[in-house]
């Protein structure tokens, strides 16, 4: 299964960046989404679990691979 266009999804709900970062809360922001969505870096394991549950995704479908770089 492939991840999911998280901007798509975002767009398709009429939600800004900055909206959805502020929906999510805890410790995403702006720019751990903006990055997430252009899949720039992997979101750290706990940001990937919130940013899924707010997009109602399975965090290992969007992200499978462990990021071996965040250690």
């Amino acid at each position: 299964m492939e991840p999911v266009d998280l901007r798509a999804l975002r767009r398709q709900r009429g939600k800004s960046l900055r909206q959805m970062a502020e929906e999510i809360g805890g410790t995403v922001n702006f720019q751990i989404l903006q990055r997430a969505e252009r899949g720039i870096s992997t979101p750290r394991p706990e940001n990937q679990v919130l940013i899924a549950r707010a997009y109602g995704l399975d965090v290992l479908v969007q992200w499978p691979e462990p990021d071996t770089q965040a250690a």
